[in-house]
């Protein structure tokens, strides 16, 4: 069974306090601090900055974990969980049970940001949730799966490493004036995204 099949049955069974198996930190997050989940639609037309053509921030996300740059993790509903996903099962979740291909970055553009309050009672990212479309093939018509999660502080180390290595390849660059660019990791710190919170998901 693939693994956002999996997730399909945690989903269904969430509302009976059903939680799917453990798999990003040493520790959860305090219930009680979480500000919920932020969906992110990155084909939305006001997150153009992140889909530019060859330079698509889940593209670099996607490279980051086949080169082993970035360590993915199982998705949990609490907090950040550190059991590791292996690139095997990686590109098992990630592929098309109906076409046997990948999917495309089109049915992958879809992220969760999930907050909680800092020390000085700000919100901040803590983690990525990656989520595959619903509708992109009949084994998830009944809504987005979830697949994977990420250490946001992880991303920003390997965001702002990219960014310096190309700041025109690898950063947000603000389309009404191209002067202005930053790493995605920025970008999304600042809330330079379209988004909205999620009041289905568990908080």
């Amino acid at each position: 069974m693939k693994l956002y099949q999996i997730t399909i049955c945690t989903a269904l069974f969430g509302v009976l306090g059903l939680l799917f198996p453990s798999v990003f930190a040493v520790q959860a997050q305090p219930q009680a601090n979480s500000q919920g989940w932020v969906k992110v639609d990155l084909l939305h037309e006001k997150n153009a900055p992140y889909m530019r053509k060859g330079s698509e921030m889940i593209k670099l996300i996607l490279e980051g974990i086949k080169a082993q740059e970035i360590q993915p993790y199982q998705f949990s509903w609490t907090g950040l969980k550190r059991e590791k996903v292996t690139l095997p099962w990686f590109y098992k979740a990630t592929t098309n049970d109906d076409t046997k291909e990948p999917y495309t970055l089109q049915q992958l553009a879809l992220i969760y940001l999930v907050k909680v309050k800092d020390q000085n009672n700000q919100p901040r990212i803590y983690k990525v949730s990656l989520a595959i479309r619903k509708g992109a093939s009949s084994q998830i018509s009944l809504g987005n799966v979830f697949y994977l999660d990420l250490d946001f502080e992880e991303l920003i180390r390997f965001f702002e490493a990219k960014f310096k290595e190309n700041p025109m390849k690898y950063g947000w660059i603000n389309p009404a004036n191209a002067q202005e660019s930053m790493s995605y990791a920025t970008a999304l710190s600042q809330g330079k995204y379209w988004g909205e919170v999620d009041k289905t998901l568990r908080k």
